[in-house]
């Protein structure tokens, strides 16, 4: 992405921007944030079957759940491949406000993907950190349910990490 740039807003859109021709690519409406602003994004970009796809990790406030984008850069479409639901026992995830106990503590606030999409580091509002291991896509544009069941794995922690073969 040399010239492409990943921007949220204040209602859980998110557009690429082509910085060199000025213009915006394309916009994706995350339809589960409901109009939540977008306050956490990070990318990777790996190289794909004679193109580049670059992946967004997306945070909104107030959601427990961080979203997954894709884009190839050769159709210049963001598509959503899959969410991770940090608080599975949530209940009204669409609205955590309305819980009178609910506690935001938990709740995602900042993201991070590795260069080569293996990893994804989430910093909870209370500063913890926790670390997951991103399953590996074959073919990221058609994603299998197997891989959204893959995602509800446990956090791994730092010992656990090997670091990359190359």
């Amino acid at each position: 992405m040399t010239s492409k740039v990943a921007v949220g807003d204040n209602f859980g859109t998110v557009s690429i921007v082509d910085t060199a021709r000025k213009i915006v690519v394309d916009r994706f409406k995350i339809p589960s944030l409901n109009g939540r602003r977008v306050i956490s994004l990070s990318s990777a970009t790996v190289d794909w079957v004679g193109t580049q796809l670059t992946y967004v990790a997306v945070v909104a406030r107030g959601s427990p759940q961080i979203h997954i984008l894709t884009f190839k850069h050769s159709d210049c479409k963001l598509k959503h491949s899959y969410s991770l639901n940090l608080i599975p026992e949530l209940q009204n995830m669409e609205t955590p406000e309305l819980n009178t106990e609910q506690k935001y503590l938990k709740f995602p606030y900042e993201v991070k993907l590795s260069q080569e999409f293996a990893f994804l580091a989430v910093t909870l509002v209370s500063g913890e950190v926790k670390l997951f291991k991103m399953p590996s896509i074959y073919n990221p544009l058609e994603m299998p349910a197997q891989t959204q069941e893959a995602m509800a794995q446990q956090p791994i922690t730092g010992k656990d990490v090997k670091p990359p073969v190359k």
